[in-house]
């Protein structure tokens, strides 16, 4: 089933209830974009997430009844479960959720909009939670080649999704590229390679129970193979480290904290610009997964600053989507994706330097 902008805006406007928030998310660039893997709301981490905790026995460690905050512990109780979120329960649709209209005033920090006197297609305002709390991030890295961003690796775990919780395998699911089963670090594994794209995402599960899985761009198969096979993961401390030979090619990201188990905010918009152009906005609450958005995606992309920041450019908004975008952080917990078909790249960078938090009460903006 094929579903375009128009669809999934309308029936945005039309459903009070339950929306799945990859469809909201789809919404914004109305399949444009066709990212290589699905929506995320993941932190993107680094090769020292959870350095502070002390080795333990239990690589997976389980999250409070409330679900929100994962606690630092060096040892789990019952009173004080751990640092990491257990993986899904057997059968969790991950890839999925739901999302509801909220009032603006719910998410003040997310209302970005063109100038007031830009009229939009529409801006929704909604709040969304995925049926999976989001997977620690243990590793993300990347390479560059000359100034464009080259290969690309990301590692959830130790509570990722397995293939069937991720969507990737199931009943009346085909993956379109190589389905290879393959060892990783010892254990049995199941890789799903792009070829032609050079991505490969790889599932694997530890002997201690943790839930792993990688993603690899600008690699050949065999190569992402390798250089997952390279990694030494430490399920207790929620790490993978690239061995000592190969790190020194690599530009690994800082730690951030893990994506909330809470509701997310998000916001999307759509107008035509001056110059013809389809602009599509998305502002969501999440930690900064610049990196991981740039391992989710194939094609041309450099880093620019947008506003003051980095910003990740795509000149074809990702596996031949045709709308040229940029990814940036605009503030603490705000990520902010804009696409734009046409146009050249000043011109996408003069939209994003003209969007302004609006108010609340701007007729623009839409809950229902």
């Amino acid at each position: 089933m094929i579903l375009d902008e128009k669809s999934l805006s309308d029936a945005l406007q039309a459903i009070d209830a339950d929306v799945s928030p990859d469809l909201a998310a789809r919404a914004r660039a109305g399949g444009r974009r066709r990212l290589v893997r699905r929506r995320s709301l993941t932190a993107v981490g680094a090769v020292a997430v959870g350095a502070v905790a002390a080795p333990i026995t239990l690589a997976v460690r389980h999250h409070t009844g409330s679900g929100r905050a994962f606690q630092v512990s060096a040892s789990p109780t019952a009173s004080d479960p751990g640092l990491y979120a257990a993986p899904p329960a057997a059968g969790s649709e991950c890839n999925a959720g739901n999302a509801k209209h909220v009032q603006p005033t719910v998410d003040p920090d997310l209302l970005l909009l063109p100038p007031a006197e830009q009229p939009v297609r529409y801006a929704f305002v909604r709040s969304q939670i995925g049926n999976c709390l989001s997977p620690h991030v243990a590793l993300a890295a990347f390479q560059m080649q000359g100034a464009s961003v080259g290969a690309g690796l990301v590692v959830y775990g130790p509570n990722a999704p397995t293939p069937a919780e991720d969507g990737r395998v199931g009943p009346h699911i085909e993956f379109g590229g190589d389905e290879v089963h393959a060892p990783i670090d010892g254990q049995p594994a199941t890789e799903f390679a792009l070829p032609s794209l050079n991505h490969t995402d790889i599932y694997w599960t530890e002997p201690d129970g943790g839930q792993w899985r990688a993603s690899v761009r600008d690699m050949s198969a065999s190569d992402a193979d390798a250089l997952v096979n390279s990694l030494r993961i430490d399920g207790g401390r929620g790490t993978a480290t690239l061995p000592s030979d190969a790190s020194e090619d690599w530009s690994v990201e800082p730690n951030v904290p893990d994506a909330s188990a809470d509701d997310t905010g998000l916001v999307m918009s759509q107008w035509v610009d001056s110059q013809g152009h389809v602009v599509d906005l998305t502002v969501t609450q999440s930690p900064n997964r610049t990196v991981d958005r740039e391992v989710g995606i194939s094609g041309p992309e450099s880093f620019v600053t947008v506003r003051g920041r980095d910003a990740l450019y795509s000149s074809s908004g990702g596996n031949g989507g045709g709308a040229q975008s940029l990814t940036w952080q605009e503030a603490k917990d705000v990520t902010v994706d804009l696409a734009m078909t046409g146009g050249t790249t000043d011109e996408i960078k003069q939209v994003a330097e003209s969007l302004s938090l609006a108010s609340p009460d701007d007729p623009r903006l839409s809950s229902g």
